[in-house]
């Protein structure tokens, strides 16, 4: 990426670091979700630990150390906001590319997606429930 970006040009990403979630209640539901989701993004050829690598693929693409800025950042999903995060995740669970990959990939079953969906469904109707998502930063200089 150093090779083509323009001269005093930036190049920036931000990628989610899925060994790193937190949550709570901490609930076996999601950790299903999220050991399915994993092995998802696995079988597609992704990285879902890839917020930890984006300074790494940074280097491997050609920039040097004192070009590369990595930060941390999260997305923080609580009260409405983790209600609206559950209802999305409870019906993608079920009627989404989880779903049909995960079904077809042989990752889960059936009642594996249905017991993420209600878990997503009562997690959100929890109070005090919050998720917290981080993100490996980088900002690099040419």
């Amino acid at each position: 990426m150093a090779r083509v970006t323009r001269k005093g040009g930036l190049v920036a990403a931000r990628e989610v670091d899925y060994g790193a979630l937190s949550w709570y209640p901490e609930l076996p539901g999601i950790e299903k979700w999220e050991d399915i989701h994993m092995k998802i993004m696995k079988a597609n050829g992704g990285q879902p630990k890839a917020g930890r690598y984006v300074k790494a693929w940074a280097r491997e693409a050609g920039f040097a150390p004192q070009d590369i800025t990595f930060t941390w950042g999260l997305w923080n999903y609580q009260e409405g906001d983790a209600a609206i995060w559950a209802k999305s995740w409870s019906d993608r669970a079920l009627h989404s590319s989880y779903a049909t990959t995960s079904l077809d990939k042989g990752i889960s079953t059936q009642k594996d997606l249905d017991y993420v969906s209600e878990t997503w469904r009562n997690w959100g109707e929890t109070e005090g429930a919050f998720i917290i998502i981080p993100s490996g930063e980088i900002l690099c200089r040419v």
